[in-house]
């Protein structure tokens, strides 16, 4: 869908966001800002939680959390992918699920909770998704099934 329309939105958004990576970098040098709020992956209201009562050092384990879903799907469900490496990273986004569920339903509800506990979830259909489809097709490949099907079919779960 590159019409007109979206060319012009592409270049309006990639200024802003040289602009805000530009302002982010500034108030990373000077301390001002950490860097995992800079590339947006958990807000400063983890640090505050509502009413400014703190979350008792639980930062860690969100970034810490955040940090491990991102290097399961890069490792794991890239674009050249194996059963065997997709068993994997189902096996360990399911123990980072249990991790984020039981923070979830024992600790004060946030935006930024709520969006880890999504991405997640979202990373978690992904793996079941790839691990259901028997084909290679476009950039997903999987070395267990390297053919392309005659007729495409939606992995439905």
């Amino acid at each position: 869908r590159l019409a007109s329309n979206s060319l012009l939105e592409g270049m309006v958004f990639a200024e802003r966001l040289v602009h805000k990576a530009k302002d982010d970098e500034l108030a990373i040098y000077q301390g001002m800002l950490s860097p995992w709020e800079s590339y947006g992956y958990l807000s400063r209201e983890l640090e505050q939680g509502s009413g400014g009562q703190g979350l008792s050092g639980d930062r860690g384990l969100l970034n810490h959390s955040w940090d491990e879903i991102r290097r399961v799907m890069w490792n794991y469900v890239g674009i050249i992918r194996s059963t065997k490496r997709l068993k994997m990273a189902h096996a360990k986004i399911r123990g980072i699920q249990s991790e984020i569920d039981e923070y979830y339903w024992n600790n004060e509800l946030s935006a930024s909770l709520c969006e880890l506990r999504n991405l997640c979830h979202v990373a978690y259909l992904t793996v079941l998704c790839a691990l259901k489809r028997r084909e290679s097709r476009g950039c997903h490949y999987t070395i267990d099934y390297p053919s392309k099907l005659d007729v495409a079919k939606d992995t439905i779960i």
